[in-house]
């Protein structure tokens, strides 16, 4: 899986909930740019819900 052309792989997640509205955009744009740049490690628990994979359907 993911080696193929055709493969698409989606990802989501909710992001911030509880802040106000400035205070989101800046997290949620961090949280992005972690995303796009292949670093998850940037994104603290609290920036995105699922942030960590759920493995319970994985094979």
């Amino acid at each position: 899986m993911g080696r193929r052309p055709e493969t698409l792989i989606v990802i989501s997640s909710d992001l911030s909930h509880f802040e106000d509205y400035a205070t989101a955009q800046r997290i949620d744009t961090a949280t992005a740019e972690s995303i796009e740049s292949l670093r998850p490690e940037d994104i603290a628990p609290m920036q995105a819900c699922g942030r960590a994979p759920d493995r319970r359907h994985a094979r």
